[in-house]
């Protein structure tokens, strides 16, 4: 069994959700004809998938930052709840894989 130094590297590859992904998305295209056959497949490439990854990871953030700076005092606790969650899923990921 040959071992991958970076692991993730290969899951969109050969990870089965990819996989599948891949053929919903040519089945799809194949079903609309035309134009489509090609410029479905070439929308789901990877730099329109690193720009959506980039835009809803700024999203994101941005929706924390604004979160975390218009609650009351009064919901520390549920900040710390919310980043132990954060910590807790990092760690449960780290340790899973």
């Amino acid at each position: 069994m040959t071992v991958c130094p970076w692991p993730g590297t290969l899951h969109p590859f050969t990870g089965i959700d990819h996989l599948l992904a891949m053929l919903a998305v040519g089945m799809w295209a194949a079903q609309q004809g035309g134009r489509a056959l090609w410029s479905i497949p070439l929308a789901a490439s990877p730099v329109s998938y690193a720009l959506g990854f980039v835009l809803a990871t700024a999203a994101l953030h941005g929706m924390g930052i604004a979160l975390g700076k218009y609650m009351k005092d009064g919901s520390l606790p549920l900040l710390q709840i919310s980043g132990a969650a954060v910590v807790a899923t990092g760690i449960w990921l780290l340790v899973s894989t």
